[in-house]
């Protein structure tokens, strides 16, 4: 069991033919195109699923995990080889000063966050035969400047994104502002970016 809060920052770089990423962006990537590319060719293939609350609380007493209603339960398989399942905190955690850390508009979200690992039989329960909302996308992790940068190529639809992740509130100053900020957009959380077949 993993149990973290998680810091994020989550940026827009292209949605629906429109580019919107900043001149930052070239610090990575050449273009939008290259960074595609390179998370299909080097990337893991990851697919998500979000099972209900009731079935989160029953999990996390199954795996150990502590619960509580702010939590948003997910079923992760990454390369068709290691499965997670994720306990996700929906509220944030309150800062009373965030205007020392971060000149990014939009902000971002600290929220708390458990894994444990699960079987391949587990995931597949989920993904085949439940009506749940999914997704897929090539997920391309590259440290940078001693932070987590994830780069999201959603393959379900015409979407790019990145989440820079980090340890400590004070290594937010080294996000960069390349795209447009969504970390604390509902549209662009994970579930809500999720179709249902």
């Amino acid at each position: 069991m993993v149990v973290k809060n998680e810091i994020e920052v989550k940026q827009l770089l292209w949605e629906d033919d429109i580019d919107y990423t900043t001149s930052a962006f070239k610090n990575y990537y050449p273009t939008v195109e290259h960074l595609i590319e390179q998370a299909m060719l080097n990337g893991s293939y990851i697919r998500q699923c979000y099972p209900s609350k009731d079935t989160g609380r029953m999990l996390a007493d199954r795996f150990d995990l502590e619960w509580n209603d702010s939590f948003m339960p997910r079923f992760r398989e990454v390369d068709e080889r290691k499965y997670i399942l994720t306990l996700k905190g929906e509220d944030e955690i309150e800062h009373p000063d965030d205007s020392g850390y971060l000149n990014l508009d939009g902000g971002y979200k600290e929220v708390p966050e458990q894994e444990a690992a699960i079987s391949r039989e587990l995931f597949y329960c989920f993904w085949k035969n439940s009506n749940v909302p999914r997704l897929e996308k090539w997920r391309l992790s590259v440290p940078y400047k001693g932070i987590k940068v994830d780069w999201d190529v959603f393959t379900h639809r015409d979407l790019v994104m990145v989440e820079f992740e980090v340890r400590h509130h004070f290594q937010l100053g080294l996000v960069e502002e390349i795209g447009l900020n969504k970390s604390r957009d509902e549209a662009y959380r994970s579930r809500n970016i999720a179709y249902v077949l």
